[in-house]
């Protein structure tokens, strides 16, 4: 191989990783970490970390955006090759994980050029995430709970036994018995037909007629 093709051949790979460096540089440049948004961090659940992105560029840029414990530096978590839209702004990237227990704890951010040795962004760091207690972590709160189905359980069990007694007490109530029937009979009878002094008194003043 000639003098001159070697020196093409080591020109062409100087150029190209030039411009992978230039691309590189003007990516990390292009983009940029612009605000967060922390939500749903309890003892029991695991909550959101989204980071909103900016690319200024004309021109779609991959990231790795990764979210380290402040004090250990162990990953959270992570999404690698997030590829951001060019001229995109508060470009949404949501990252969930979890703490397990309550108190407050500091994270930070940190976005890559896939590929690279180091961050081109690290300046988020130290943010606070507050877990909450949540009440589904208590014991007693599955007690109440059981205590109350409980309570229905009996009232409805009480209520349907209950039910069949009801039920014949109000037919009961509904019949007559045979007694009564002929009580009401004869009432109804003394009522229409008049009564002795009526038919003297009737028979006397036919007599005065007379």
């Amino acid at each position: 191989m000639s003098k001159n093709k070697l020196f093409t051949i080591a020109l062409a790979i100087v150029i190209a990783f030039s411009f992978t460096l230039i691309v590189s540089d003007e990516s990390s440049a292009d983009v940029e970490m612009t605000d967060y948004k922390i939500s749903g961090f309890t003892d029991v659940d695991a909550g959101n970390f989204t980071v909103y992105l900016d690319n200024t560029s004309s021109y779609p840029v991959k990231v790795d955006v990764i979210i380290k414990d402040a004090d250990t530096g162990n990953i959270k978590a992570e999404k690698n090759d997030v590829e951001i839209p060019g001229q995109t702004d508060d470009y949404a990237v949501t990252l969930s994980f979890s703490y397990g227990t309550q108190g407050t704890y500091y994270v930070n951010i940190e976005l890559w050029y896939p590929g690279d040795a180091t961050p081109f962004d690290d300046s988020q760091k130290g943010i606070a995430i507050d877990v909450v207690h949540s009440i589904w972590k208590d014991s007693a709160t599955y007690v109440a709970i059981v205590i109350v189905i409980i309570v229905i359980a009996v009232i409805a069990y009480l209520y349907m036994r209950g039910a069949p007694g009801r039920a014949a007490a109000k037919s009961d109530a509904n019949v007559k018995t045979f007694t009564e029937l002929e009580n009401e009979r004869r009432m109804k009878k003394s009522s229409s037909s008049p009564t002795k002094v009526e038919k003297y008194e009737s028979s006397e003043k036919r007599t005065r007629r007379k």
